[in-house]
């Protein structure tokens, strides 16, 4: 399992990069290819990103927000949820590329400095931390 954490948090940034610039491309071209396919890769990406998070949470035993690049990820899958979210129901995705670079940056920053096994408190295994925080940061 921690080999698969591993490598999902390199899959990670690459995919969210790619993404990023199908929606640049998008956006400064109205590219035909990059519009048939970004609300998918971006859909798979957040799944992606969503397993990631519930693998670490289940190895490791808490809430993945122990530090500053955990922190960062969680931040970084809240918003790019919540973009997949508005742009199913809006229908626009025209601001994609706009939103994406925030959550590219995030997401490279945890990625590259994240470490898999910090020493915690107590306090942050328990599940109604855990129930808690999840809640506070995805809602």
């Amino acid at each position: 399992m921690e080999a698969l954490i591993y490598a999902l948090n390199i899959i990670l940034p690459v995919s969210y990069i790619t993404v990023t610039i199908m929606y640049g491309l998008f956006f400064f071209r109205s590219d035909r290819t990059s519009s048939k396919y970004m609300s998918k890769l971006l859909t798979g990406t957040v799944t992606i990103h969503l397993i990631i998070l519930v693998l670490r949470g289940y190895k490791f035993g808490y809430f993945p927000s122990a530090d500053i690049f955990e922190m960062s990820s969680v931040l970084a899958f809240a918003v790019a949820a919540t973009y997949v979210y508005l742009q199913h129901r809006l229908k626009i995705q025209s601001t994609g590329f706009f939103i994406l670079i925030v959550v590219c940056f995030l997401q490279l920053l945890s990625s590259i400095f994240i470490t898999f096994d910090p020493e915690i408190p107590e306090i942050l295994r328990s599940p109604m931390f855990i129930l808690h925080t999840s809640t506070v940061i995805l809602g």
